[in-house]
């Protein structure tokens, strides 16, 4: 990933996309790296990759509630950049609490990036969100409700679909993990109560049996 820290003269900006989904999920192939502006600052952001020698690859098509433009960009090392921008105040909120990954880069908050994912409304943005929302935890979450509930109000009832079907992969994941980490094991022959766990199917779902056996007196 380009230092965008110096590419962009240390203006105001979180990272978004991609790059962002793989910090509260398991890494998906993305291809290039997109980052979050509000659009008063993307002159600003636009001049500074001339000046390192980027080259504009034209306006991006997004079409969502968010009112979100963009363009893309060459960078001079290969890589491509979109440069996301609105003048909605759920912007600011973004960038005055971002979240970080290892390297320190800003990376938008679960929150946030649950915000923009609904707004798209793309197949591929929904599996995600199922996922990340599957596995965090209820704090975050509430976080997450009420920041949709204040900037994409009629996505409220999806943002509680998707929970819930997440929670349920999530479960049927760490069940087949469970599974495969610890098969079931008979009885011994000591002489206490013997109880163990087993997984199987009924009805086409997963379960779980548990087992008693008492010794032979």
């Amino acid at each position: 990933m380009p230092d965008l820290s110096s590419l962009l003269r240390g203006a105001r900006h979180v990272i978004v996309g991609g790059t962002a989904t793989s910090l509260y999920m398991p890494a998906r192939t993305t291809k290039d790296v997109d980052i979050l502006v509000t659009a008063s600052d993307a002159p600003s952001v636009e001049e500074s990759l001339r000046r390192a020698g980027a080259t504009s690859l034209g306006p991006l098509t997004i079409d969502n509630p968010l009112r979100i433009e963009g363009n893309s960009w060459r960078l001079a090392d290969g890589s491509d950049l979109d440069v996301l921008r609105s003048a909605q105040s759920w912007v600011g909120d973004a960038l005055e609490h971002p979240s970080h990954d290892v390297a320190g880069s800003p990376i938008i908050s679960l929150p946030y990036l649950v915000l923009m994912k609904l707004a798209s409304g793309r197949g591929v943005d929904m599996g995600d969100l199922s996922r990340m929302l599957g596995s965090t935890d209820e704090g975050t979450l509430d976080e997450a409700r009420r920041v949709v509930l204040r900037y994409l109000p009629d996505a409220v009832d999806d943002l509680e679909s998707l929970a819930e079907l997440g929670r349920l992969e999530f479960q049927v994941s760490l069940l087949k993990d469970a599974d495969v980490a610890a098969p079931p094991q008979p009885p011994s022959s000591s002489g206490a109560d013997e109880v163990w766990v087993e997984g199987y199917e009924r009805g086409g779902k997963k379960v779980r049996g548990h087992h008693r056996q008492r010794p032979h007196r």
